[in-house]
């Protein structure tokens, strides 16, 4: 069915039957699900969604997962969550955040100290640019006029054996008694 009028020229009723909609599969909605977005056009959905940090060299799942959170991490940029957040998402852990009235004297205004956890499972440091892309993304995601340090937490475990020896030994107590005449 057509809304073309009557008087429609044969050159508008082809043009109309070539923009059939409904006849076309329509992978638009696709374009804007992270989880069904082809990989190559992933850069250009975190873009649509100002995405500041995109790596290539990171995993799909690291990508697409940037972009699931996107909007949830503009509307509180800024905040200390956001930090947190940003930092979760590539993988770190955020141990505490001490702000400057947090410590005892009280530090520098508008300063934080990040306390993070950045080790692997095996307990292995992490790498250089790793720590570099958590870095860059709490200089994004931090308040405009706050500055911070870092501080990296590492673990350290150790078990303490106890050992114990037996040694089986007999006492005999032999007694010589010199008689004295001789």
């Amino acid at each position: 069915m057509s809304l073309l009028p009557p008087n429609a020229t044969n050159l508008e009723r082809a043009l109309a039957a070539a923009v059939q909609l409904p006849a076309l599969p329509s992978t638009m909605r696709d374009l804007w699900n992270p989880d069904l977005c082809p990989e190559a056009l992933l850069p250009w959905l975190a873009w649509s969604l100002s995405i500041d940090n995109w790596n290539p060299a990171w995993s799909v799942a690291i990508r697409r997962e940037r972009i699931r959170q996107a909007i949830a991490l503009q509307r509180i940029k800024g905040t200390r969550q956001s930090v947190a957040d940003a930092i979760a998402v590539l993988g770190g852990e955020v141990v505490d955040i001490v702000e400057w009235f947090d410590r005892d004297p009280a530090g520098t205004p508008r300063t934080f100290c990040l306390v993070l956890d950045l080790e692997d499972d095996e307990g292995s440091p992490p790498a250089p640019s790793y720590l570099l892309s958590i870095l860059r993304e709490a200089s994004r995601t931090k308040p405009v006029g706050a500055h911070f340090t870092v501080t990296q937490k590492q673990k350290a475990t150790a078990g303490i054996a106890f050992a114990a020896a037996a040694r089986p030994t007999a006492y005999t107590r032999l007694s010589f008694e010199v008689p004295e005449d001789a």
